[in-house]
């Protein structure tokens, strides 16, 4: 037994392929700044739906309804060769057709597999190691205790007494459960949270380590036995509190969805929306598609706020009567077009949903606009109107309204994940 979390424990964990979550971030992919215009990268995932604990209570509650009996899932036909009679192979022996069938693959589908039911991402087989070191272990066993899993997880719970249940408790040998590619320490700090060993928790955890964490408390809904810890672990993390969007204001983002952290999951949010060029970089987080929707929505309204207004003063600069002087409006008017080209906006513009454009770089653009400096041919003193006098109250107006998304009032933890 590789962790004894209870001695006594009436069941055995087992952690398949375990170690296997990695975090990786695109290379290339930064937040705030300029990419190949109109197109997305190639490397952008957009986040999906990551199947969340209750999903699969559902799924294991549908299988509980009663007056529905299940027929045991029929094997696979698979289609053998039709032997040619006209065909003379170029050389070697003549393959044994009923030797290649039975050395198939089948699909493995075991009670306990799919008693489970844990999806795995397609972007996660990405970053998985196809081969594993021989140090490596394919299988890390815990000694636990059903009663206590069943008590701090509903998902947990079905599993053990649910229609599905895994393992048979004969009263010799320990229940057998099943999991698989989650990180080996996450796990044992979950599991020894559970069972009540407290000083074998750690005081203080990474960011990295905490995500991890959140995956688990995600998928197995024990929010309430873990709570005490994590407020102590983010109050120690807080200090390193990232200041741009990338890689850990996105581990951030999820831990404080998870962990309902209104304040945190504001920030991380308004990061997103004002720093990402595109859908946010999941990293196989599961985190919800809507909200991933509502964050890309958001920084597309303020991206085309921000072109209308250009061309809302563009027209005004334009038009008859001006405000000051046919000078003045023709000199900022010529600044204007000309620093848009300069700047490339003009293709930026028609190119929603601004893929490769990210909010703080149109606002650092647009405050860096030039503008040229005349005056009056009957005066000495410098023109007072500038072209940045006149963008900045439009600009700030709109970043003004800009801000991240609220738990409980833009959304709900009850809303689709």
């Amino acid at each position: 037994m590789d962790t004894e979390i209870d001695p006594r424990g009436d069941a055995v964990l087992i952690l398949r392929i375990p170690n296997s979550q990695v975090f990786s971030w695109p290379d290339g992919q930064k937040g705030g700044g300029k990419g190949k215009k109109g197109k997305k990268e190639k490397n952008h995932k957009k986040g999906k739906k990551g199947k969340k604990g209750k999903n699969v209570l559902r799924e294991f509650e549908a299988a509980a309804e009663p007056g529905l009996d299940r027929p045991a899932p029929e094997p696979e036909l698979v289609a053998q060769p039709v032997a040619d009679p006209d065909f003379e192979p170029a050389g070697g022996p003549e393959p044994d057709l009923e030797t290649a069938a039975e050395n198939m693959h089948e699909p493995e589908g075991s009670p306990a597999e799919l008693a489970e039911a844990r999806p795995t991402s397609e972007c996660c087989k990405e970053t998985r190691s196809p081969s594993f070191s021989h140090e490596e272990p394919r299988e890390v066993k815990f000694r636990v205790s059903s009663s206590h899993l069943s008590l701090a997880s509903p998902v947990f719970r079905i599993m053990l007494e649910g229609p599905l249940k895994e393992g048979v408790l004969d009263g010799q040998s320990p229940r057998e459960l099943f999991t698989s590619e989650w990180d080996t320490e996450a796990l044992r700090v979950l599991l020894n949270i559970i069972h009540g060993r407290h000083r074998a928790v750690p005081k203080s955890v990474s960011l990295e380590t905490l995500g991890k964490i959140a995956i688990l408390v995600d998928y197995y809904q024990c929010h309430e036995v873990t709570e005490v810890f994590v407020d102590l672990w983010l109050k120690a993390l807080e200090k390193d509190f990232p200041t741009s969007y990338g890689r850990e204001s996105t581990i951030w983002l999820f831990v404080s969805f998870v962990f309902s952290h209104s304040a945190i999951f504001e920030k991380t949010t308004e990061l997103a929306i004002k720093e990402s060029q595109g859908p946010v970089e999941t990293m196989c987080l599961p985190i919800p598609g809507g909200l991933l929707t509502m964050v890309e929505s958001r920084r597309i309204v303020a991206i085309a706020q921000i072109f209308g207004m250009l061309d809302r003063l563009r027209n005004s600069l334009c038009a008859d009567p001006v405000k000051c002087s046919f000078e003045c409006s023709s000199m900022q008017l010529g600044s204007l077009v000309k620093e848009m080209h300069v700047q490339g906006l003009d293709s930026f513009k028609s190119a929603r949903p601004f893929y490769g454009c990210s909010i703080k770089w149109l606002e650092q653009t647009i405050s860096n606009f030039r503008t040229p400096h005349w005056s009056n041919v009957d005066s000495f003193y410098r023109h007072k109107c500038t072209l940045d006098d006149t963008i900045k109250p439009a600009m700030r107006e709109i970043l003004e309204t800009l801000q991240g998304i609220k738990l409980g009032i833009d959304w709900s933890c009850g809303d689709q994940k």
